[in-house]
């Protein structure tokens, strides 16, 4: 584009164009993020595919009503589970918890108390 100006031919792109191209770019680079994201974990879950059944340490982020969401320290995964009756635990807390069940291919992460 700059090129074709500084030739004196004239922009090669109209703005709509541009925009439409700027578009495009904007949607494979949110695809790519998402695989790149995707990639991570996979290898994460396949890791912990090697740890089922053992105890890890999490840190509990935030305890709602229904969920508890956690970041699994040696992995720095973040994970979410049903909460326990017997949970007196806070945000910031660090807990132990049993990996349960992992299939990386169906992206699937299992965790008890």
């Amino acid at each position: 584009q700059i090129k074709q100006l500084l030739s004196g031919r004239g922009a090669m792109f109209s703005a709509d164009e541009l925009a439409g191209v700027a578009g495009d770019i904007n949607t494979v680079l949110a695809r790519v993020s998402q695989v790149r994201r995707t990639r991570h974990r996979y290898w994460l879950l396949r890791y912990l595919e090697q740890k089922v059944g053992a105890r890890v340490e999490a840190l509990l982020v935030n305890k709602g009503p229904k969920r508890i969401n956690l970041t699994l320290l040696d992995c720095l995964l973040d994970a979410d589970m049903p909460p326990s009756q017997s949970l007196s635990a806070k945000p910031g807390d660090v807990v132990s918890v049993r990996v349960a069940k992992v299939d990386a291919l169906d992206n699937v992460l299992r965790l008890e108390w």
